[in-house]
């Protein structure tokens, strides 16, 4: 074996190994996953697979360069030779745009520091693979088959891809850097922390391209390729991977946990510049919750409280028009559900630059003042909710979107961010769901009372903002449901809490945790109303269903939040709850998340699923507006309100006071043995009602949590 096959080899083992040992901390390390964890693996993985494929080339056609290579024509390359640099030029474009999509999440960051850190993985692979898959179409030709192409200049074009994102990258940069310096100094401090997350692996990216522009030059001077460059454009490429390896065993986490395994405690799930800001929260103005922190999400304290700040300013603004210009009781017009109203907004305390030119755009003012009209909320009460002088409490999002969402001081409404795609669906949908509300007042769909918008202190995006009512106002629930009427990645609660979980629900205990469709089915099973309440909320539901349906709404949930009481309640229930047939919960049920339109993506996203996943595509969420509401009506009138799926496993267990007026843990319709006051511990009741209903297989599915079902309070 002589020298040139050892170096391949050696290439070969290094890239190998790379490829191994980051696969292995993926999986081993849940650090790892945590943004952008998932874009680094993917760049890693790149780069050792061209390496790989650039070292199969060589030793597939011994003493020809990667130029000479290309520079052959289809007919004169041998089919190993021309298959292995083909793969060697898409996986080598592939980790120039994994680097283009790293920087490009950095770039938004540093633009709008108010928005979520980019995360989307399925957005970075959409464009990585298919943008390398194009540069090969367009080498192949262009300049493949170009016999008068000069040998010279195609190690050039074989990284133009390179040079592209790095000249981009450079520009892009620079520009967001200025912007972001526009922040006062802990908002431009939180960006600078971000870029150092991110600018090491960006500097190892310019080096490489700084060398290979090197190496073409050395050639060009040359007047041929020569062996020696190949080499060199070889070990930059297997140093530079390596490097990338090196930063993200250490940022990761995963190095530091091995040599210091005392402190793993303390490690986060990634460098994130949130994590200062989120230790150091808690101000008069803004209550975060720590524990629940999603230190996923790269939006620090001191932004959300001064964009919470900003949109409670312009809420207050758009709403506190002159009361003699509102009319009681007015019809919106057709042009009132077009109208937008634009209003400048200052913020005290803030650098000039920053604030002055902030736009709050108030959309349909007229209708949504309607709205609340309509459902008695008077104008004094909505601008009381909105006191400056009142702290609001901001909730970390349960599910995956990054949103920001808050309540109200008095816990009567939520303003929630959304994206422009659902901000334009509430528009689209605003003339029928309103004249829907007006006619059926007693709906369960969710009720917006405001639509807005509002320009970022830096950058050009806006930030869109809805107001919704809480419909878990009237107090905490001890149990929360999120329902769909499917099964696929519905289920909330691990296997190995189950039993746990269903203890809790036995002895009336709260259950923090939002629970889905499979958790409904093994904990609860049913909801328990009065016949008459059971056919209203059906033919309510229904009706709600259809609606959406017409206006082509999909991935839509009913909410449902029970509150235990410590006793058989016979008096009138006030607010929308409704009462238990044997008196002894409230239930409060809302349809949410009722913005999504099926789109290109969802279609994709059913394919994925069934043709690549293998998955019943009947029972994923990604079905097209028809199916998906009859699927969920048929949920609604067979398992939903099914008293027989509780007496069914439990022989019709009641509960039956004691001679002391209290409530022991008896014979209960319900199915569940429960201990009122006085009771603790657990009887033979409640053992043989967990034994009977764990001796079904529980399925663990992935959890797929909405934000807007976190709208209980404390």
């Amino acid at each position: 074996m002589n020298v040139d096959s050892s170096w391949q080899l050696l290439l070969l083992a290094t890239a190998g190994a790379i490829v191994a040992s980051t696969l292995v901390f993926f999986v081993r390390f849940p650090k790892t996953r945590a943004h952008p964890g998932p874009v680094l693996i993917c760049l890693i993985l790149s780069s050792c697979l061209g390496l790989v494929f650039r070292a199969a080339t060589y030793l597939a056609s011994p003493g020809d360069s990667l130029t000479a290579i290309g520079h052959q024509n289809a007919t004169a390359a041998s089919p190993p030779a021309a298959a292995l640099f083909w793969s060697t030029l898409y996986f080598t474009s592939a980790t120039s745009f994994w680097f283009l999509m790293l920087a490009m999440d950095l770039i938004s960051s540093l633009s709008n520091p108010f928005l979520p850190f980019q995360s989307n993985s399925m957005i970075h692979h959409t464009l990585a693979w298919p943008l390398a898959a194009g540069w090969c179409l367009v080498f192949n030709v262009v300049f493949y088959h170009n016999s008068h192409l000069s040998p010279l200049h195609l190690r050039l074009l074989f990284a133009l891809p390179l040079y592209g994102a790095l000249a981009y990258i450079v520009v892009a940069l620079r520009a967001a850097w200025i912007k972001s310096s526009q922040l006062v100094v802990d908002a431009h401090e939180t960006t600078r922390r971000m870029a150092k997350l991110i600018v090491p692996y960006l500097v190892v990216f310019g080096a490489t391209g700084g060398v290979t522009l090197v190496v073409y030059v050395a050639e060009l001077a040359h007047g041929a390729p020569t062996l020696i460059a190949t080499y060199v454009d070889e070990l930059v490429s297997a140093v530079a991977t390596i490097a990338l390896f090196v930063l993200f065993y250490f940022d990761s986490g995963v190095g530091f946990c091995r040599a210091a395994r005392d402190r793993r405690s303390r490690l986060g799930t990634m460098p994130s510049p949130q994590e200062f800001e989120l230790q150091t929260a808690g101000t008069d103005d803004v209550l975060v919750e720590l524990e629940a922190a999603n230190f996923d999400v790269d939006i620090a304290a001191g932004l959300r409280k001064m964009i919470m700040i900003l949109t409670r300013r312009g809420i207050v603004s758009a709403a506190a028009r002159d009361p003699t210009t509102l009319v009681h009781g007015r019809i919106p017009k057709p042009e009132d559900f077009t109208t937008v109203e634009k209003k400048r907004i200052t913020f005290v305390g803030t650098a000039a630059t920053v604030a002055d030119g902030l736009v709050f755009e108030d959309v349909a003012p007229s209708v949504f003042h309607s709205l609340r009209e309509l459902f008695g909320i008077d104008h004094e009460q909505y601008l009381r909710a909105f006191d400056p002088d009142e702290n609001l409490r901001e909730i970390c999002s349960e599910g995956k979107s990054g949103n920001i969402f808050y309540f109200t001081a008095n816990k009567q409404f939520m303003v929630k961010s959304v994206p422009k795609e659902e901000f334009d669906v509430l528009r689209a949908i605003l003339p029928a769901y309103y004249n829907y509300l007006l006619e059926h007042r007693a709906s369960y769909l969710c009720r917006y009372f405001g639509c807005h918008s509002i320009t970022l202190p830096v950058g050009t995006r806006r930030m869109y903002f809805v107001v919704m009512h809480n419909l878990f106002s009237e107090g905490p629930v001890h149990q929360r449901y999120d329902l769909k009427g499917n099964t696929d990645r519905r289920q909330a609660i691990p296997s190995v809490d189950v039993e746990s979980t269903m203890r809790k629900t036995v002895q009336r205990e709260r259950i923090d945790k939002l629970m889905m469709d499979i958790d409904f089915s093994r904990i609860h099973q049913s909801i328990l109303f009065a016949d008459a309440n059971v056919v209203a909320a059906k033919a309510r539901l229904e009706q709600d269903i259809q609606f959406l349906v017409d206006q082509h709404i999909m991935d839509y949930s009913i909410l449902v939040g029970v509150q235990h009481l410590d006793g058989p309640c016979l008096s009138p229930v006030a607010g929308g709850a409704i009462l238990s047939r044997d008196g002894t919960n409230f239930y409060s049920m809302g349809i949410i998340d009722m913005l999504q339109r099926y789109n290109w993506r969802w279609t994709v996203q059913r394919w994925f699923l069934g043709g690549v996943l293998c998955k019943d595509t009947s029972d994923v969420s990604a079905v097209p507006p028809v199916q998906y509401g009859q699927r969920l009506i048929n949920f609604i009138h067979g398992s939903m309100f099914d008293e027989a799926r509780r007496t069914s496993r439990t022989s019709g267990l009641t509960t039956q006071p004691s001679p002391t007026g209290t409530f022991d843990a008896s014979s209960r319709l319900s199915g569940f043995a429960q201990g009122f006051e006085g009771t603790s511990g657990t009887t033979p009741a409640t053992e043989m009602w967990l034994a009977t209903n764990l001796s079904d297989e529980i399925i663990e599915c992935g959890m797929d949590i909405h934000d807007c079902a976190i709208l209980e309070e404390d």
